[in-house]
C-alpha cells in the first residue's frame, strides 16, 4: 500500500501549517493540524482523517487536532460566536 501524499496549507487567517482533509465516514473537509499533538482524537490514514474519540474507534498512529481547536480566529469561519 502507498502512503498518501499531503498537501501543506496555511490557515488563512493565522497561517499555521494545515492539512484539508475529508472525513473517512461524514466526507466533510476540515483543516488539520500538521503538529502531531499526542493529545488530538484525529488519525491520518490514506489522505483521509479518521476521529478516534469513540471507544468502538481503535486505531494507532500519530494523533493531530482539527485546527479549529487552536486556531484564534476559528469563530470567523465555523459560526461560533465568543462569550
Amino acid at each position: 500500500m502507498t502512503k498518501a501524499v499531503l498537501r501543506v496549507d496555511k490557515c488563512r487567517s493565522c497561517g499555521a501549517p494545515v492539512y484539508w482533509l475529508r472525513n473517512d465516514r461524514t466526507r466533510k473537509w476540515a483543516p488539520i493540524e500538521v503538529a502531531v499533538n499526542p493529545k488530538g482524537n484525529i488519525i491520518i490514514e490514506n489522505g483521509q482523517y479518521v476521529v478516534v474519540n469513540h471507544p468502538r474507534v481503535v486505531r494507532d498512529g500519530e494523533r493531530h487536532l482539527n485546527h479549529f481547536v487552536t486556531c484564534p480566529s476559528a469563530d470567523q469561519w465555523t459560526g461560533r460566536k465568543s462569550i
